[in-house]
């Protein structure tokens, strides 16, 4: 068993690259996925140390270790589907996601999906979803749609977790 929690944390970057690998990711999504694990283990440690009022501040500000670029950042919801942070989309704050978005634009329920997710413990998340720079949510011409990996991490004792998402063009 590992103990450290810094061993544990390489264990499972190796982890998810074996099996990333394995299902035959790219490097890039590779090193993404690895990102995403390493920036939500930092938030769960941010959010431990800081209390949820700066976590929300800091994430919002579009401030590191949150957000990395524009297609790279992480949020904070609760299980219900509020998003409590956003630094990307401010027009997202507060609201229950379950209401503004029903499906992806193939037809995937992937708020329900993250809410199962992130009820269970947490691990990955596959849909698509519209680049940032489109502006408008409601375009759904495929040149605007791109498959996006989100990966959900809970807060232990809290009804909130962080997700970490990045576009990619590993999933069809």
């Amino acid at each position: 068993m590992i103990t450290n929690p810094l061993n544990k944390i390489l264990f499972l970057i190796l982890a998810v690259s074996f099996c990333l690998n394995a299902y035959g990711f790219d490097e890039e999504t590779i090193k993404n996925s690895q990102l995403a694990v390493k920036m939500a283990d930092n938030a769960i440690s941010y959010y431990n140390q800081h209390g949820f009022k700066k976590t929300v501040a800091k994430i919002n500000n579009n401030e590191p270790p949150f957000k990395v670029n524009e297609y790279t950042y992480t949020t904070l919801m609760n299980d219900h589907g509020i998003m409590l942070a956003h630094p990307a989309k401010p027009y997202l704050r507060n609201i229950n996601l379950l209401k503004f978005y029903h499906t992806d634009p193939q037809g995937k329920k992937f708020i329900e999906k993250i809410l199962y997710v992130a009820k269970k413990g947490g691990k990955w998340v596959h849909y698509h979803y519209r680049k940032p720079e489109s502006k408008n949510h409601r375009k759904t011409h495929p040149k605007y749609i791109h498959p996006r990996i989100l990966y959900i991490k809970p807060i232990p004792g809290t009804h909130l977790f962080f997700t970490v998402g990045f576009l990619t063009t590993a999933i069809h």
